[in-house]
């Protein structure tokens, strides 16, 4: 039998050919790239100086902004700590004015309103704060086109290199996202540099590599909570490593070289248990080696509306009611307790948590009270929850961390989906390839071609090197067509950088090989991909600086809301936009809008009266109950408020106090006339997934007829009409009639304009419809525009 050692050993993998030498070869060269890079950056601040703030952005600023200011890390949990740090770093050195760590938004970490208010309520410049932000967020686009740079460059040549960079400056994807206060670039970015730091370290292990691969994970780890995916990344690596058979060198202590594959998979064991101890260090590390989330000298004791028995998907508070067998009286009482808390008695919220805790005292004995404490601490059954619930009895990771992982694995299987007409809850596994095949230029795909082509032609060259490459493509495409995230074309954003690194290989076309093999074919290659690039780059300037609406002709921008919206298109970008175009087309018109985001349409003065949105911070309600000094000046207090009816006022005084009701005037509790700038997000209802969504149908059109019935008499102009009407509610129940009327009402119209097309559009995130009174009549008093299944009926029963 031949020894292991005298078996003739694969050759290595060729290198990439030289480039040739030129009087061009400087233009492919370091000093190139890093001015394209510079541009780039420039592009980057500029693409988003006029865009307002997207949906996530103001959560993430504001949670990295407290990391810094008061290593707090309850605010934004779900979307690592790295990206968030990096943006909140200008913030913190700016000296803005803070809301106070005493208020309810602090407490209760509402970071939306306490953002909202940092932002554009307390005097500071939010469009400076934004651009501070979006600029030290655009770096990790930078770093991203870097190492697409160098990675091409190595594998294909300088311009292999040159291509690849080019591709990504001018991507309408990196430019959308490249600058955004979000975590999507630098998970992108972080992705591709553990994977080729991992492929690296495999083929020669070496103090730097593990060190700089380590570091990779690590930063990974501390980006996003998708980073569990370089775990089947790394372990497909190993074993296409172990399966070539190439020796692997160690150059750490001794010089070695490992040819059996036992001692290889030992080394590289060693080398991922490095990895582990480094990525845990900058876990900790990012959360202040501290197990709490809260600072531990400021106030602060929950987590939003989502508290651990919610996001660890334990029994809900009827089940544990339910297993705690009390007689049919006593469970009545139970219930009414709930309700008396405001408490939800089918989903855990801080206040529901409370409530069912408190049941003790007046309802259970002391048996039934260790029995109701024992089902509370009882671990989650389904596995996952269960291992973070683990980790967290034993303080193992920060409490932060293990609640981002939670709310990450809560949502990630049921999220509402709208996607070319259709709703659901569950995600659709044609989500992410549609929407990669009508957003990505179609200069790309023509490049794609050219690069297989290159590499089909040329016979015997080695794919090896490319291996990382392929295999973060294929575990995070499985993973994205199998997710129920489909909320937006960014979350592929990781797989872009892949391609560009490997059209690389079109640059083939331009090297001695293939020009002495195939001359009139290389020729006819270089021209081509010079066309692509050249209407590259003429579609990418005719878009800027609309990137996020991007769509490649494939489907008609100006028809994309019936496609697809939130992040693809609509993620609350274009205040600005609205104010120029009402300001150019409608001067003195009455105009509406309905806003998908969590800017201040009030902040950019933009003259329209607010619709229902999915997020209205900074709007005043239908209806307020104020209580001031009894002796106050009321008509006073009405000057502050002239939205509300001077002559519809509640007040009771009550001792040294005074409670005042207002209401809002009948005008403005009314639609009318003119010109409705609607959201395309908006317009299809797919966010308010407990509320109103998915089509119109019969049970919305009940209880938009019932609700219209009960607020008629608050939309009546005779002030004697809507003062009688005041005692049938109390304030309240007026309250929640008022809003639930609004939502309604909203969305019946909204089904209404889902029958027509816009009369024009915003920038092809905001619908501007013109409607006159008799539209408005048919839309809101006609038969229903539309009577759909009811989804959330139907699909509630599949809801973990």
């Amino acid at each position: 039998m031949t020894p292991p050692d005298s078996l003739p050993r694969p050759s290595p993998p060729a290198p990439p050919a030289p480039p040739e030498k030129s009087g061009w070869c400087h233009l492919a060269g370091p000093v190139a790239a890093g001015v394209i890079l510079s541009v780039f950056w420039l592009v980057l601040v500029a693409s988003t100086r006029d865009k307002s703030l997207t949906f996530d952005e103001s959560g993430h600023a504001a949670a990295g902004f407290t990391y810094w200011k008061f290593n707090d890390y309850r605010f934004d949990p779900e979307n690592g700590n790295l990206p968030q740090r990096v943006i909140g770093l200008p913030l913190v050195w700016r000296h803005d004015r803070l809301p106070s760590t005493e208020s309810e938004e602090w407490r209760t970490a509402e970071k939306w309103s306490w953002a909202y208010r940092w932002f554009y309520q307390l005097g500071n410049d939010a469009e400076a704060m934004i651009r501070w932000g979006r600029a030290a967020g655009a770096v990790f686009a930078v770093a991203l086109g870097a190492l697409v740079w160098l990675s091409a460059r190595r594998l294909f040549g300088p311009w292999g290199g040159l291509l690849a960079l080019l591709l990504f400056v001018l991507d309408p994807a990196i430019l959308a996202n490249g600058a955004l206060m979000t975590a999507d670039t630098a998970c992108a970015l972080f992705f591709l540099a553990s994977t080729l730091g991992l492929w690296a370290m495999l083929q020669r292990v070496t103090v730097g590599r593990v060190l700089l691969s380590s570091l990779a994970v690590g930063g990974l780890c501390v980006t996003k909570a998708s980073a569990v995916l370089i775990v089947p990344v790394a372990l497909m690596l190993v074993i296409v490593r172990l399966l070539s058979n190439r020796p692997l060198p160690i150059e750490i202590g001794a010089p070695r070289e490992l040819t059996r594959r036992p001692d290889q998979a030992l080394a590289f064991t060693a080398a991922g248990a490095a990895h582990v101890l480094v990525a845990l260090v900058a876990i900790w590390g990012f959360y202040g080696f501290r197990y709490a989330a809260f600072a531990p000298t400021l106030p602060g004791h929950t987590w939003q509306t989502d508290p651990w028995e919610f996001v660890l998907e334990k029994p809900g508070p009827d089940v544990v009611l339910d297993q705690l067998r009390l007689d049919p009286p006593r469970r009545e009482q139970a219930a009414q307790l709930l309700a008396q808390a405001d408490a939800h008695p089918d989903r855990w919220t801080p206040a529901t948590l409370a409530a069912v805790r408190n049941l003790g005292a007046p309802l259970l004995d002391s048996a039934e009270k260790q029995r109701l404490d024992a089902l509370l601490a009882a671990p989650p059954a389904a596995l996952v929850p269960r291992t973070i619930d683990l980790l967290r009895r034993h303080e193992l990771l920060p409490e932060a961390y293990l609640y981002g992982l939670a709310h990450v694995w809560r949502y990630a299987h049921v999220r509402a989906l709208f996607f070319n007409g259709g709703f659901s809850f569950r995600g659709s596994p044609w989500f992410f390839p549609y929407a990669f095949l009508v957003k990505t230029p179609l200069a790309l795909f023509g490049a794609i071609g050219l690069a297989l082509a290159a590499v089909l032609t040329r016979r015997g060259r080695s794919c090896y090197e490319t291996i990382p490459l392929w295999t973060l493509l294929v575990v995070y495409w499985a993973a994205a067509v199998f997710s129920h995230l489909n909320i937006g074309h960014r979350h592929i954003l990781v797989t872009y950088p892949l391609l560009f690194v490997l059209c690389g290989a079109a640059a083939g076309w331009m090297t001695n090989p293939l020009q002495s093999a195939l001359p009139r074919l290389a020729r006819a290659a270089c021209v081509t991909l010079a066309l692509f690039l050249a209407a590259h780059a003429v579609e990418t300037l005719r878009w800027f600086p609309n990137y996020l609406a991007y769509f490649n002709g494939i489907v008609h921008p100006a028809r994309a809301y019936r496609h697809l919206v939130d992040s693809s298109l609509d993620w609350g970008q274009d205040l600005p936009g609205v104010k120029r175009y009402i300001a150019q087309h409608l001067p003195g018109e009455p105009a509406y809008l309905s806003y998908f985001g969590t800017a201040s349409p009030a902040y950019y003065g933009i003259p329209a009266s607010p619709l229902y949105s999915y997020v209205d911070l900074g709007q005043r309600p239908p209806l307020q109950l104020l209580t001031v000094p009894a002796d106050a000046d009321i008509p006073a207090l009405l000057r502050q408020h002239p939205e509300y009816d001077p002559d519809v006022v509640g007040l009771a005084r009550e001792g040294a106090t005074a409670r005042v009701l207002l209401v809002k005037k009948a005008s403005a509790l009314r639609l009318t006339g003119g010109t409705y700038l609607i959201s395309a997000t908006m317009l299809q209802p797919v966010m308010n997934w407990r509320g109103a969504w998915g089509p119109w149908n019969a049970r919305y059109e009940a209880a938009y007829q019932a609700v219209s019935k009960l607020v008629r008499p608050l939309l009546n102009d005779d002030p004697g009409v809507r003062r009688a009407a005041l005692p049938q509610l109390q304030a309240p129940q007026w309250l929640t009639a008022l809003n639930d009327f609004d939502e309604l009402r909203f969305m019946r119209l909204a089904a209404f304009l889902r029958q027509r097309e816009p009369d024009d559009t915003v920038n092809y995130s905001i619908l501007v419809y013109r409607l006159t009174d008799a539209d408005l009549d048919g839309a809101l008093h006609g038969p229903p525009p539309e009577l759909g299944p009811d989804l959330p009926t139907l699909l509630s029963a599949k809801e973990p």
